[in-house]
């Protein structure tokens, strides 16, 4: 299912819905070039006996890019242990250990940017994952979402869609996600949603598994 950005300027995708990585959200405009992939998470807050006082737990979620070739192959990976890819064209902004206490605010906990100009011509899938460093289980976790948008890191112009992952059933038990890939078509870069969610511990668990399921 297409999403008309010019329309809808901001969305929440859900499963299987694609958007054209252009100015207005069709085919036939100008393609975008720079865009941010922004994850955002709470940390755990426990309350005390009669609800007096509380405790907070961190929560490590890591953002990453796992980069394919045509025939699935992997070519790169973008995470904190490997923030800039080999092209130059990918940056992760560094690990987030904690997670937000509180309320949920508009900042990302990891932003990772995209210079879709860029890319090494060999890869064709751009896959965005997130797991659980502390194996902490999704459905534990006050909130977590996905933003896509344009700007600067940390700071959007405008949101082209937003991904909230909580209050989903299937997140019960689980540590990792398989948000969205980004991959290239005749009409130039797409997103789709895809939220697959997986028991996988590791990025590497995921690189070889559930995210080679999305396409």
């Amino acid at each position: 299912m297409g999403v008309n950005l010019s329309k809808v300027p901001k969305i929440n995708l859900t499963k299987g819905q694609t958007i054209n990585l252009t100015k207005d959200g069709t085919s036939s405009t100008e393609g975008l070039t720079k865009v941010f992939f922004g994850a955002k998470w709470g940390s755990i807050i426990h309350k005390g006996f009669f609800g007096l006082g509380k405790s907070v737990e961190d929560v490590d979620l890591d953002a990453s890019l796992l980069l394919y070739d045509d025939r699935k192959s992997l070519v790169d990976t973008v995470y904190f242990g490997h923030r800039t890819s080999n092209d130059g064209a990918i940056h992760h902004s560094g690990d987030d250990v904690h997670g937000t206490a509180g309320n949920e605010q508009e900042v990302d906990n990891e932003t990772i940017s995209v210079d879709l100009s860029r890319v090494n011509s060999r890869v064709t899938h751009i896959v965005a994952i997130l797991n659980s460093y502390r194996h902490h289980k999704f459905d534990e976790i006050p909130y977590m979402k996905l933003r896509i948008y344009t700007g600067s890191a940390g700071n959007p112009d405008e949101v082209l869609c937003a991904y909230n992952l909580e209050n989903d059933s299937t997140f019960k038990g689980k540590e990792a996600v398989v948000l969205g890939h980004f991959y290239r078509s005749s009409e130039g870069w797409k997103f789709q949603a895809d939220g697959i969610t997986s028991g996988e511990q590791s990025i590497s668990e995921i690189a070889k598994g559930s995210a080679l399921r999305v396409f």
